[in-house]
């Protein structure tokens, strides 16, 4: 994270103001401070899960769509000249700031960023720290080192085949952090640590786009001129339909405000070590129909339960309407 991008997140880190500034902007919009007004695409699509989740998640989620929201507009409008200065405090008026910028704008910004990842590209070693205190980093997309107080673990790509697989073995051992396996990695990182192995590296941009009520925020996992990519991971194939029902929506609904053609969604089944990769054209239609099953479902407010199996495994359950 570069420095103005720190100095973008220290002024909205202030919720008290950014919850003042949501009640402003959804009166200024003619909508009541209860309304749902700024959701997440991901979140979005997950009707196809639960539509009662994907509601709730919504619901709890809106302040943190709407920081997200001001966050870019900022970050977006001095970026392409359209301020001269980050605004000192969270006031009303930066309610304006990103009123100016146009889908050709975003377009230019996705392709700074296609520039910056063809850098980070070229070096082979990538880390991180996460806000729990892991320190983690991937070595040539294949091997995991895991810090985390005196504890050192590695992770192999599942994916490698055998004799690549034992090459990182021995780096590991070299480095003397302990090979586990998928279900013995820190569960906060586990998803984290697998996408930088397997999935494919694209550019990727974030906007937010108006729908009926709704302002949608978007952040495909990839996106070229021509498709957008998502990425998912799930346990096994018997919950593989119920994932990739939602993720063909999250793509379809990017596609449609991006105005991409084309589709690759790539799911990897742990039980199998199998990825799986879909590309089809992107369906407008779909999208609309998302995001009017999901304007409906909060408008009525007619929650239906799900199937039991997925009750089990949802944390919500214990707050859930429907259950």
């Amino acid at each position: 994270m570069d420095i103005l991008e720190q100095k973008v997140k220290a002024l909205v880190s202030d919720k008290d103001a950014i919850y003042r500034l949501l009640t402003f902007e959804k009166n200024r919009r003619g909508l009541s401070s209860k309304e749902l007004v700024f959701v997440g695409t991901a979140i979005v699509a997950m009707y196809h899960w639960c539509p009662t989740k994907s509601y709730m998640l919504s619901r709890l989620n809106e302040l943190k769509y709407f920081t997200i929201y001001l966050q870019d507009r900022i970050l977006y409008s001095y970026s392409l000249g359209y301020i001269n200065e980050i605004p000192s405090k969270l006031k009303e008026k930066v309610l304006d700031i990103g009123n100016n910028i146009t889908l050709k704008d975003v377009e230019k910004i996705l392709k700074e960023k296609s520039v910056e990842l063809e850098e980070q590209l070229k070096d082979n070693i990538t880390s991180w720290t996460g806000e729990e205190g892991y320190k983690v980093t991937i070595i040539e997309r294949s091997l995991a080192i895991i810090h985390y107080g005196n504890i050192k673990l590695a992770y192999i790509n599942p994916t490698l085949k055998y004799g690549i697989r034992k090459k990182f073995e021995l780096k590991a051992k070299e480095l003397n952090a302990l090979i586990v396996d998928f279900d013995s990695l820190p569960p906060k990182i586990r998803g984290i640590v697998l996408e930088a192995m397997i999935k494919e590296k694209y550019p990727t941009v974030r906007w937010n786009f108006e729908w009926n009520k709704y302002v949608v925020v978007a952040e495909p996992d990839g996106l070229t001129e021509d498709i957008v990519y998502e990425f998912k991971t799930t346990k096994n194939m018997r919950t593989y339909g119920e994932i990739f029902k939602a993720a063909e929506a999250q793509a379809d609904i990017y596609g449609y405000f991006f105005r991409r053609k084309r589709k690759k969604i790539q799911t990897y089944i742990l039980s199998e070590n199998k990825l799986l990769t879909i590309n089809k054209n992107i369906n407008k239609g779909h999208a609309e129909e998302t995001l009017a099953s999901f304007l409906k479902i909060d408008k009525c407010r007619e929650f239906l339960k799900p199937e039991k199996w997925k009750c089990k495994i949802c944390e919500l359950r214990n707050k859930c309407p429907a259950v």
